[in-house]
């Protein structure tokens, strides 16, 4: 692979693990390790997190480890040329590190993405599907109402 797709990749690995580490560490001294995480009216863990790695990410204090295995999968001197697989382990780091970084923005801003899908003219970001949500793709999926679904004869 290209070295400077490579070296380019790390960096910007380096860059979101990072902003995510720094994310945790302030909602850390702000709500303490036993502060709940997650997505709202949803019943899962942090998906890609528990889906990747299977750590169930209940607590703030739970996302210490994910933080430290992020950091851990990336090296630190991005001068060095590196191979594909070290490109690979720093987009799982990032993409895990997003989704702490996304995580914790419930605790921020809980008003911070609409819920369901009503949009206000203050707010016209959706966060994680939720539980209503899924439920509602699930009975269209099923009975074939879902815009865009192709009719079977």
């Amino acid at each position: 692979m290209n070295e400077t797709i490579v070296s380019a990749s790390i960096r910007g690995s380096h860059n979101i693990v990072s902003q995510s580490a720094k994310k945790w560490r302030h909602a850390m001294d702000r709500w303490g390790t036993n502060e709940t995480v997650g997505f709202p009216n949803t019943t899962y863990y942090l998906p890609t997190i528990y889906g990747i790695w299977g750590i169930p990410v209940k607590k703030l204090g739970d996302l210490e480890q994910v933080v430290k295995r992020c950091q851990s999968l990336i090296p630190d001197d991005i001068s060095e040329k590196h191979s594909i697989e070290s490109a690979l382990n720093a987009g799982v780091a990032t993409l895990i590190a997003e989704e702490t970084i996304e995580a914790i923005k419930y605790l921020e801003t809980p008003t911070g993405y609409i819920h369901g899908e009503n949009i206000t003219e203050d707010n016209i970001w959706m966060g994680a599907a939720d539980a209503d949500l899924l439920r509602k793709i699930r009975v269209e999926t099923l009975t074939g109402t879902a815009q865009g679904e192709p009719t079977f004869i």
